[in-house]
Formats: C-alpha cells, structure tokens, sequence
C-alpha cells in the first residue's frame, strides 16, 4: 500500500512541472504574437508617435503603477478575442521586462529627485500591474488617449 501511495505520488509531482512547462510555453508563445500584433497595429498608423511601440509605466510615482501598451479603439474593436488575449499575454509579459530597467519605461527622469521612488513602486509591481491603453486618435493622429484600460476579455 505503501508503494503504491509513492508511486502516485511520485506520478502526480512529475506531471505537475510538465503542465506548468507547457502553460509556460503556451505564455510565451502567445505573448509572442501579442508583441507582433501590436507593432502591426501600431505601424499601421505612420502618424503616431514611435513612443507607441514600447510599454510604458502609467502612474510610477504611486503604490500602483500600472505597465501598459496603447491600442486605438478603432482597431481593438476589430480584434478577434484570440488576437486580445494575445495582447493581454504580451501586455503581462512585460511587467519583467519594465522591472529590469526602470528608468527606460517610467516618465520619471533616471536623475529626478523622484526616480529611487519610482523605482521602488515598479519594483513593487506584480503578475497583475499591467494594461491596454484603448483610446481614440487626438493631436491630428500622433497620440491616443486614455479612455479606458482593458485588463480581460469580461
């Protein structure tokens, strides 16, 4: 009886890593396209400021900063829920990403007397600081505006 009480659960933990690996994988794979569907989105729109391209840090001066990327309504609305969720995998993913060089992805100057805070609040965020930025065209179609963040498909 013994025995077989080890060998499940020896069975059981083996199987465990495997499904985490594969999620994982799964993650990174979808968090991939994510990346190439948003740089699609934003290049095809030549007028919009580079700045688009990357993630940036909303709020890093407070307890919770949020990393998001932009998307213009117009096109998040044509998305499929596949192509979203790929977005939203993207978006999480590179909550690491903003952690590993700060200064590079918050609006807090590397030297401004603020910059150890703003450090210190991204160094704070979690699986669950992340966002897309959904907003309509402004500036004469250089910037979006932030009308509402996505978090889920709900």
């Amino acid at each position: 009886m013994k025995f077989i009480i080890g060998l499940v659960f020896l069975v059981v933990f083996s199987i465990l890593p495997a499904t985490n690996s594969v999620q994982a994988q799964s993650f990174a794979s979808q968090a991939a396209e994510g990346k190439k569907l948003h740089l699609k989105i934003i290049k095809n729109h030549p007028s919009l400021d580079s700045f688009y391209e990357e993630p940036y840090v909303f709020g890093s001066l407070t307890s919770n900063p949020l990393c998001l990327i932009s998307v213009p309504s117009a096109d998040w609305s044509t998305l499929s829920k596949k192509q979203k969720q790929q977005l939203f995998d993207y978006a999480a993913s590179l909550i690491a990403v903003v952690k590993r060089n700060p200064d590079k992805y918050s609006s807090v100057g590397a030297n401004a007397p603020a910059a150890s805070r703003a450090r210190r609040n991204i160094s704070k965020m979690n699986s669950t600081s992340w966002g897309i930025n959904v907003g309509d065209f402004t500036n004469g179609g250089r910037d979006i505006l932030s009308d509402k963040t996505i978090k889920s498909l709900n």
